[in-house]
């Protein structure tokens, strides 16, 4: 990014870093900021456009009918007909009715109504298009709005007139300073001529600098001159010399890609000589070339590959055309990238490669001339290494080590022993069986390790051929000792030898197989021969920790087994067990790795729940999706490993918010068999987002459960349907056969709802299941996903169904695995979103190659990276592939340097690959191939192909590596003979081996039940295991089948694995739980749930049931709860596996070498309240009821007003049984009324409310309604209508609704059947006006001794320029009226925002109160508790949540709070106070930075002396020795105050009167005031002062001076932050000191308020408009002087808020969900839009900054949590940081982020700018208030910007 600076002469004047607060200059801003760069008014045309609307007519005016047609043909010929103004289609029969007036929009089912409106479009050619420009990145054209911007808030103070002559004048002296600013002006001042923007760019693509931010800016304005002269260019000419201009500004800044495509373009549109000689001169320098090449004689097959400047088109062109290798096509040629490699070389080998002219980039660029390469394949360096990653040498029947070697005749071997107690260091230390480096040997050979043998191992083979020779260990090695050893292997050595890793063999000498099983009862360890897989007894095991410490010792018995205690491996640091070390007498010597992973089975199923331990808890909620204020009920059962209930064990429960601080704790200790039952009521202004609740056995420990649940704005749903598709499997490019069923939750087919949706296709590896881990395709192909939207014409049926065609779109070709997701929403005939997906595979065009690395992140530097390999065809299936062949090749990156035309040098990256390694392999169709290729430190790529077939994988070898096994055992295909058992029964375990062997079987869940030897024959047999009764749910049969080695065929010792779940039959431990419930009831009824629950055990038996709204549980997919699956279902392996049988060394295959000894060598990776819902959400809950000894009871439940589905869930238990069931309840009036409100209305909007009538059990007839509303509504009476209804028949009605005045308005609705019967609906409509609220203020002189025709009088009329509802009056009385606290404490009641700062200023005044009212102490509760929830488990407070960083100041100030608030008897938690306390004591001990630091160290240190906790020694220290470092005010004060609390008066007055001199003299500075932000101002400060001399109780230390200036500063401004309001209304109270008693009497409709109150310093009243409405305010002064009368008023105005710019610019924008820009004149319902909010700062330091976005009452917030579909389909919007915090709120969308500091202003390089984007969706029909965007600095509020408020309509009938 670049910065652009206006030239100092033209800058607006005022200091950098202030607030403008010039009229004049704001009012300029803000015409600039709308009209600079505007569109040629003439270059635009009128569009006749159609807006429709279902279900409506415009009624009367026909002129004209078309019969049998289409809709489409309908909206056709009225736009065709220039007469017709609106049409209604009949949908039946298809008749068109045009309309040449507008009548009544009325309501009218099965029609479709159309209205023309006139759409301004601009002349497509009336201005070049910038975003065709595709060579120009998104930063540069940001980078251009960004200078639109400076120009409009920077005004000219040069003269601007006769600037081209004046500019031509300064170019013929070539003055480029003057030329700068000349071309500024010129453009600033005429925007639309083409010739400056020409000069503007020419003028600063010339401009040099020796400073780089300048020359930075200079490059950044060119192009951004340039851009603009081209968006202007008209003729063929201009816009040829335009891309030409911003070619060269292009080649000024480094970015020759995009200036030779500029230089292209302008040649496309007119041929110039001069420009294509700059084309070609710059095309031959930067163009499309190659850049190097390289050689790769190392590789077993050597290729010459060439790199090229531009990626190439490996897709569509043939590159072996272009390429001749020694004159003829070469055979081998392999593309990727920007690479070509030619392979089918031989070392050696002379070549000629010929790279032919026309060889083409995927740019279409092409080499021009012949490149001629002679290249010589030299032969491969020397090298040597070991091959894989085992260390166990059989002793048996291994001949030795292979060593590989290439081109070496002779390798130098050194073999050391590391002795038995010194290999548990190796292992601790992760140095076992990796690489060694030369300082690691060195270091081993020093402290560990013994020489053994050191010489020359000669080799044979072939010239560039890789040898494998056995190094003959046994014959060196002598007497086997225990311990490991290590085989260091060397050739010759080079510069670069020293520094790498060395060929390193480990390796122990053995026969010995271990295994072992690690399980809650402990460590299970089998040994067996490798040489026959016998059983071994007698073998003494040791286990050792990481310290070497031995923990146990253990024999094998007769069966190789031996078992160490649990609490053996439950040891952490030096004291966890890390190693198992077995010996014999032979002697064999084994170890095995503990801290390495285990086995990974996940492809053998063994998934399920992890396996509990000593507590198993099944807690749940009653439903997954919450509203802020909400109750959670939560019930828990506790039982043990068994499923046994805990009785009598107390649990605690934990509330987490978001953020993951506790909200709450509860301790249960009344228990009922283990049974637990809490509610928890979430706060008001509860986080949105994720809370977790856990529960603690001990609080100290881990939770032994944990439920998460969401906590959201939401509306319960209305409809429910089901999705289902004609297939498994789509294919791209065809259709696919969606069937809809959908239901109103009243229990009526949803009938005539339309659809709509989305279909998103993307990659998508597979994620469980047998291929879990693999990744298929190309590791390098990036697809971007394809989505596409549908909105069939279909409608549901008279029974809710219908089907619809769905178009999967074309995907481009790839490599990669497809999978779609389709997302289809219906309206729930309100408007509201119901939405379901699906998620659905796509067919595979053509077989694929599946790559599993089996490392986590990166694989081990200098050993072997692993991976298994599957092949599929079309279809998904495995399939066998002969040969497949793969490829290792290592990414290398280097750097082309070359020199510039400035002088300097630059450089271009290079990426070249180097084949390290390629072969042949086999895939089998019922097995996973494994590779291991040897890596070294770097990035590889591995390939595998097999014919067509192609797949890669990226990683990265070296750096930290987990312990991972790198093994997974074969599979064993193993079964059972049926799906569950009971105890006692005998279940017979069937297998199939291809050749004998021995059998382990293993019983096994998180502890090891059973174990069983077999000898195994060839073909299918069968063995029995019999069922015991203490496995619980179940258990695996784990099936190891284990084959010698085999010395005929080469063929080392194997194991093959397989995995079987045993189950449990549960029906033993299930309790049968019935529910006698009717299919349906009544609201406003009580429900009685008779339950019965059989097949209790002798114990008591208890039960829980909820019933909630099914249309709530849909939201989260909550599924009831069922913890007989949880207790008794198929649980996760918890016992881990693990072996050796992978760590063997193939000592086998390859010649034994000749040794030789001495001699030579061999060579040389905001919380907020939201509004009340309409109807109240149900959820009911029953707590815990005890079960008659017959297991029965009678659950009550008294069902609100609702229509809908009850889901009632009921869970029950014993002492050692457990069951659940579910049924629906259809809740239901005769008639049912289903309404749809907007969420909330503005005074003045305009919409309706939606009765859609069901009669699902009434008679036919008519039916009167009536609808009454409240006053804040208009009409605000009854209305009545009279509905006629069939049996089952249904209707709609719509009552006009108008908000006039803010509150919380009633409706209610009453229909009255012919029988009789009515039936009632009661609904609240919040009334909310969401624009910023201003504040008039004027002061009066009251004359000495007002008599009774001398009075003030005030009356309700002072309020009628505010909203109605939103207007308060507040008055003071004094000298010091301007404090005016009465006026304070209303602003910050009605602050709509808490953040903690925010929530401290609210309630902190209130304890400076003598009197508080009930209000006020709720106010303070909420505060304490809201301030609670904020804190972190350190103790410090964040501002909207507990994750912001520290700020010491802010922390002082919510401890302060706290301690005032506890001081005054309010209840503060103690844990959470004394952590408030200790934070900042803790803060104090380390941070010594007192320099930086000193001014919010006061406050903690004012804070902790109130409490007495602050050291004496500090407070003197720092008024003595460092008082010059407490710069603001407010620090002096606060240090001053915390040495009169501790005694020290003297130095406190000392401290204070600096206080007070630093303050005045700073006044005149205004607000602004210097050094570090503490959320305050010079007033707050002065305010504070006046405070805390008040409360140190100094009366020596003068307020006067202070008092009056601190009043003359809230007078002089209008603005006041939330601090400065806190801290004047206290400081209203310490103007007793400087005022006598006042004598003044006030009034209202005749009754006194107060007459000579007692020594007060200020006086003041507030009153709403309610108050006002009874009567006059009447104010008189009693005293012989005059009194001045402060008068406030405050309310959101009556007049439509205009945009205001002040420190901000702010804008909003409305785009579709495609990215082109909304129609706002003509929105319909359901329209779905994105909004997105740009902020852009415009002076040089901003603090915390919140960004409110209120809504029209008309959209809702497509809540992202809620509709998948919200976070689908907007690729197009730009990337940008999530704000701090969020929320989506039911009226507005709110965003907290921090602003910045910037360098200079304007700013051009975007740092200033912040874009937000949400979703919303035009739900309600009528006219709606568009509130103002409004951003501010919260504690410098003067600094904002605001949007304009306007108006927005959604089309639909009212009436």
């Amino acid at each position: 990014m670049m910065r652009y600076s206006v030239p100092h002469t033209l800058r607006r004047a005022a200091p950098s870093g202030k607030v403008f607060k010039t009229t004049s200059i704001v009012a300029l801003a803000i015409v600039l900021a709308g009209n600079f760069f505007a569109p040629d008014a003439n270059a635009q045309e009128i569009e006749r456009r159609v807006q429709t609307i279902e279900n409506a007519d415009y009624s009367g005016f026909d002129y004209r009918t078309d019969k049998n047609v289409t809709a489409d043909a309908c909206s056709q010929a009225c736009i065709a007909d220039g007469e017709c103004k609106t049409f209604t289609y009949n949908i039946v029969a298809s008749w068109c009715f045009l309309k040449n007036g507008f009548g009544t929009l009325e309501s009218a089912e099965g029609a479709i109504a159309g209205r023309i409106f006139f759409k301004t479009v601009r002349v497509s050619d009336s201005f070049n298009d910038l975003d065709q420009l595709s060579f120009i990145r998104p930063e540069l054209l940001r980078d251009l709005d960004a200078m639109r911007a400076s120009f409009a808030v920077n005004t000219l103070q040069a003269e601007a007139e006769n600037l081209p002559a004046r500019y031509a004048e300064a170019l013929r002296d070539s003055n480029l300073s003057l030329l700068r600013d000349l071309a500024t002006a010129w453009v600033m001042t005429d925007p639309l001529n083409q010739e400056a923007w020409r000069a503007f760019a020419e003028t600063f693509s010339r401009s040099r600098s020796s400073n780089w931010q300048d020359r930075r800016d200079y490059r950044s304005a060119a192009i951004s001159g340039a851009l603009e002269y081209y968006r202007l260019a008209q003729t063929n000419s201009e816009k040829a010399d335009a891309l030409a201009t911003l070619a060269r500004a292009l080649t000024e800044s480094e970015r020759y890609r995009p200036a030779l495509e500029a230089f292209k373009s302008s040649l496309e549109v007119e041929e110039n000589a001069t420009i294509r000689v700059a084309y070609e001169t710059l095309n031959a320098k930067y163009g499309f070339r190659m850049l190097d090449y390289s050689i790769d004689s190392d590789a077993a097959s050597p290729s010459a590959c060439l790199q090229f400047s531009e990626r190439l088109d490996a897709d569509t062109t043939e590159y072996t055309d272009y390429l001749r290798l020694n004159g003829s096509e070469p055979a081998d040629v392999r593309v990727s990238d920007k690479e070509i490699c030619v392979g089918g070389l031989s070392h050696g080998e002379r070549y000629r490669l010929d790279l032919r002219a026309g060889l083409p980039a995927a740019i279409g660029e092409r080499i021009e001339g012949l490149v001629s390469l002679d290249i010589y394949v030299r032969d491969r360096l020397p090298n040597v290494r070991f091959s894989g990653s085992g260390y166990v040498l059989s002793r048996s029947y291994a001949k030795g080590i292979p060593v590989v070697s290439v081109n070496m005749d002779a390798v130098d071997i050194s073999l050391h022993r590391v002795s038995d107690a010194a290999v548990a260091e190796l292992l601790r230390s992760d140095k076992f069986n990796r690489p060694l480096t030369n300082s690691d040997l060195e270091q081993l050979k020093s402290d560990l390790a013994t020489a053994v043998w050191s010489g020359v191992l000669e080799t044979d083979g072939a010239l560039n051929q890789e040898t494998t020779t056995l190094m003959p260990v046994f014959r060196v090695i002598g007497d086997l000792q225990p311990g490991a050893y290590v085989m260091i292997a060397e050739g010759p050595q080079t510069g670069e030898s020293f520094w790498q890793p060395k060929a390193t063999q480990w390796f122990v000498v053995s026969d010995l197989g271990l295994s072992s099983v690690s399980a809650d009862d402990g460590l299970h360890v089998f040994a067996r021969s490798l040489e026959n897989t016998a059983p071994l007894a007698g073998v003494a095991v040791k286990l050792i920790a990481r310290n070497a410490e031995i923990l146990g010792r253990g024999l094998t018995d007769e069966n190789g087994y031996v078992r160490f205690a649990p609490g053996l491996q439950r040891g952490a640091g030096a004291m966890k067990a890390a190693t198992l070390v077995a010996e014999t007498d032979a002697p064999d010597y084994a170890l095995l790795d503990l801290e390495q992973s285990g086995f990974d089975l996940t492809d053998r199923g063994v998934e399920g729940r992890m396996s509990p331990g000593a507590v198993d808890a099944f807690l749940y909620t009653e439903r997954g999706v919450y509203r802020p204020g909400a109750t959670v009920y939560a019930t828990a059962l506790v039982r043990d490993a068994e499923a046994e209930a805990l009785a009598g064990l107390p649990v605690t429960f934990v509330l987490k918010r978001p953020d993951g601080v506790e909200q709450m704790r509860i301790i249960s200790t009344n228990d009922r068999s283990g049974g637990h039952s809490q509610s928890f009521v979430l706060p008001p202004s509860a986080v949105r987002g994720n809370w977790d609740l856990q529960l603690y056995t001990d609080p100290e420990a881990q939770p032994v459960a944990t439920k998460r649940f969401l906590v959201e704005d939401f509306l319960p749903e209305r409809i429910d349907f089901d999705l289902s598709l004609d297939s498994a499997e789509l294919k791209a490019g065809e259709g696919a056969t969606i069937s809809v069923a959908a239901r109103y939750l009243f229990g009526a087919p949803a009938t005539g709802l339309a659809v709509e949706g989305n279909i998103s296709i993307a990659p998508r590896q597979p994620v469980d299941g047998p291929l879990k881990g693999f990744v298929f395709g190309l590791s390098d192909e990036q697809l971007t996903p394809v989505n596409d939207t549908f909105a069939p014409a279909m409608r549901t049926d008279a029974a809710g169904r219908g089907e619809f065609e769905l178009a999967v779109p074309a995907v481009p070709e790839t490599t990669l695995p497809l999978a779609a997701t389709i997302s289809v929403t219906m309206n729930d005939g309100g408007g509201r979103p119901v939405e379901r997906q699906i998620n659905v595979p796509l067919v595979a065009t053509g077989p694929s190659i599946g790559i599993r690395p089996l490392f986590d992140g990166s694989a081990p530097e200098g050993g072997a990276a692993g991976f298994q390999l599957v092949a599929l065809d079309e279809a998904g299936q495995q399939i066998a592939v002969e040969t497949a062949s793969y490829e290792l090749k290592r990414i290398i990156r280097n750097y082309q340097w070359y020199r510039k035309s400035n002088g300097r040098w630059g450089w271009e990256p290079v990426t070249r690959t180097e084949r390290v390694a390629s072969g042949l392999l086999t895939l089998t169709d019922d097995g996973f191939a494994r590779l291991d290729v040897d890596v070294d430190w770097g990035s590889y790529r591995l390939e595998v192909s097999a014919g067509n077939t192609v797949a890669s994988l990226d990683f990265y070898a070296g750096w930290y590596i987990e312990k991972s096994a790198f093994d997974t055992p074969d599979a064993l295909q193993v079964g059972l003979d049926r799906s569950s058992y009971a105890d006692g029964d005998v279940a017979k375990v069937r297998l199939t081996a291809e050749r004998p062997g021995k059998l382990q079987l293993l019983v096994a869940n998180e502890a090891l039940l059973a174990s069983y030897q077999f000898d195994v024959s060839a073909g299918e047999q069968s063995f029995d295991v019999p069922v015991g009764g203490d496995w619980g749910a179940g258990a695996y049969v784990l099936a190891t089948l284990y084959h010698p080695m085999d010395l005929d065929s080469g063929q080392l010792p194997t194991r093959s694995i397989g995995v079987e779940w045993l189950g449990i039959n549960p029906e033993p431990r299930t309790l049968a739980v019935t529910m006698d419930l009717p299919e349906k009831i009544r609201p406003r009824t009580t429900l009685q749930v008779p339950v019965k629950v059989t097949g209790a055990d002798a114990g008591s038996a208890h039960i829980v049931i909820s019933a909630v709204d099914l249309g709530i549980l849909n939201l989260t997919r909550y599924t009831p709860p069922q913890p007989e699956n949880w207790y008794f279902s198929k649980r996760q392996l918890g016992a881990v596996l693990r072996d050796l049988y992978g760590r063997l060394i193939d000592g086998l295959s390859g010649t034994t070498g000749r040794l030789r000894v001495g001699g030579d060598a061999a060579a040389a990776g905001l919380a907020m309240e939201g509004n009340p819902p309409a109807e109240k959400p149900v959820s009911l809950y029953s707590g815990m009821v005890d079960l008659d000894e017959n297991g029965e009871a009678i659950v009550s439940f008294d069902v609100p007003q609702f229509n809908g589905t009850l889901k009632l869930m009921a869970v029950a238990w014993s002492e050692l049984k457990l069951g659940s069931a579910s049924d629906d309840v259809i809740v239901r009036d005769p008639v049912v009324m289903t309404t749809t409100l907007p969420r909330f209305l503005a005074p003045g909007d305009r919409s309706r409310l939606l009765i859609q009538f069901d009669n699902t059990d009434g008679p036919a007839g008519d039916y009167d309604l009536a609808v009454t509303t409240s006053a804040e509504l208009q009409p605000g009476q009854q209305v009545l209508s009279t509905i006629t209804l069939e049996a089952g028949g249904s209707a709609r009605q719509l009552v006009p609704l108008t908000a006039s005045q803010v509150g919380n308005a009633d409706l209610q609705i009453s229909l009255t059947g012919p029988d009789g019967q009515i039936v009632l609906k009661d609904l609240v409509l919040p009334l909310r006006a969401n624009t910023q609220p201003v504040s008039n203020a004027e002061t009066v002189v009251l004359s000495a001794d007002g008599a009774e025709g001398d009075a003030f009088t005030i009356d309700d009329n002072i309020l009628e320029q505010y909203v109605p509802g939103t207007g308060n009056l507040a008055l003071a009385l004094g000298a010091r009226a301007a404090l005016n606290p009465a006026a304070l404490y209303a602003m910050l009641e009605r602050y709509a925002y808490r953040c903690s700062e925010q929530t401290t200023s609210r309630a902190l005044p209130l304890l400076a109160r003598t009197e508080l009212s009930t209000a006020d102490r709720e106010t303070i509760d909420e505060a304490i508790t809201r301030l609670v929830s904020y804190q972190n488990s350190a103790g410090s407070f964040g501002l909207w949540d507990s994750s912001w960083s520290r700020d010491l100041w802010r922390d002082a100030y919510v401890s302060d709070f706290l301690t005032r608030a506890r001081e005054a008897g309010f209840d503060v938690p103690d844990t959470a106070f004394e952590q408030a306390i200790n934070n900042l004591k803790n803060i104090l001990s380390f941070d010594s930075n007192i320099d930086a630091d000193a001014n919010p160290m006061a406050y903690a240190l004012y804070v902790l002396a109130r409490n007495g906790e602050a050291t004496l020694g500090d407070l003197r220290y720092f008024a003595d020795a460092k008082f010059t470092s407490f710069s603001t005010p407010i620090a002096q004060a606060q240090l001053a105050a915390g040495l009169a609390l501790s005694g020290e008066k003297a130095r406190a007055i000392s401290a204070f009167e600096a206080a007070k001199s630093t303050y005045m003299a700073r006044r005149s500075l205004g607000r602004y005031r210097p050094g570090p932000r503490d959320y305050g101002s010079n007033m707050r400060d002065g305010a504070a002062i006046m405070v805390l001399i008040a409360e140190s109780g100094l009366d020596q230390i003068d307020l006067t001076e202070l008092a009056e200036a601190v009043s003359e500063d809230r007078r002089q401004d209008s603005y006041l932050s939330t601090q400065e309001m806190a801290w004047l209304a206290m400081a209203s109270g310490a103007l007793a000191k400087t005022e006598g008693t006042l004598q003044a009497e006030v009034s209202l409709a005749g009754i006194r308020y107060e007459k000579e109150p007692a020594g007060s310093g200020v006086l003041s009243f507030n009153f709403d408009e309610e108050a006002l409405a009874r009567g006059e305010v009447v104010v008189r002064n009693l005293m012989s002087r005059s009194l001045p009368l402060r008068i406030e008023t405050r309310g959101v105005p009556q007049a439509s808020p205009v945009a205001r710019s002040n420190g901000f610019i702010v804008t909003r924008e409305f785009f579709n969900r495609d990215g082109s820009p909304a129609e706002l004149e003509m929105l319909a319902q359901n329209d779905r839009l994105v909004v997105v909010l740009t902020v852009r700062q415009m002076v040089a330091r901003t603090d915390q900054l919140l960004l409110v976005d209120p809504l029209p009452a008309g959209f809702e917030i497509d809540n992202p949590t809620l509709l998948q579909s919200a976070n689908t389909g907007l690729n197009w919007l730009p990337e940008s940081k999530a704000p701090a915090y969020s929320a989506f709120l039911d009226d507005r969308f709110v965003a907290g982020f921090d602003g910045r500091a910037l360098d200079s202003l304007p700013v051009t390089d975007g740092s200033n700018v912040w874009s937000f984007a949400y979703q919303v969706r035009a739900i309600s029909p009528g006219a709606f208030t568009l509130p103002p965007t409004y951003v501010e600095d919260m504690y410098e509020p003067e600094i904002f910007g605001m949007t304009e408020a306007s108006s927005i309509s959604i089309a639909g009938p009212l009436q």
